[in-house]
């Protein structure tokens, strides 16, 4: 498994999803990786599958959607806190996404990340943006998009992409 190499929990953590009878239940050893890994690495959502079911784990608000079934439920993280990261980007290209209905994440054009970005670097809480000729507000803090007509709320994502070097 991909988070086997790359990344190694310790044994003091785990993590717990709270069933119908509210106790909570470990989540398998892979999806507790995958977790614990974008959990330290600051990630605000994980999209994962798992016993063949796609999830949105949210790490802020510290539920897990399941995709199909739209069921959220409560999830806890038990063991030591993570110490704080400065962030430290590799060389290479920042890239701004959004996500779609089914979870699928997209990237924002050229033009519109390079906006983006630049708004979080200047350290702005959110921002209001023409796109394709909608008018949207970002809010950096929650990671969403709502577009200001309809009203359409979408998560968003920042992330390197290590294969693009500028």
């Amino acid at each position: 498994i991909f988070f086997r190499t790359q990344f190694a929990m310790t044994s003091d953590v785990r993590w717990e999803w709270k069933d119908d009878a509210s106790k909570f239940v470990p989540l398998a050893d892979d999806a507790a990786m995958a977790l614990e890994k974008a959990y330290s690495d600051g990630e605000k959502t994980l999209d994962l599958k798992t016993n063949n079911w796609r999830y949105v784990f949210d790490l802020q608000a510290m539920t897990q959607t399941n995709i199909k079934t739209k069921k959220t439920r409560d999830i806890q993280r038990v063991g030591p806190p993570v110490a704080k990261k400065t962030e430290v980007l590799p060389e290479g290209e920042v890239v701004w996404e959004w996500r779609d209905d089914d979870a699928a994440f997209y990237p924002y054009s050229q033009k519109d990340s390079s906006a983006l970005e630049a708004a979080h670097k200047a350290g702005l809480s959110s921002v209001e943006l023409t796109m394709r000729g909608w008018k949207y507000s970002f809010d950096f803090k929650a990671m969403t998009q709502l577009n200001s007509e309809t009203k359409t709320k979408r998560i968003m994502r920042r992330r390197l992409d290590a294969h693009k070097r500028k």
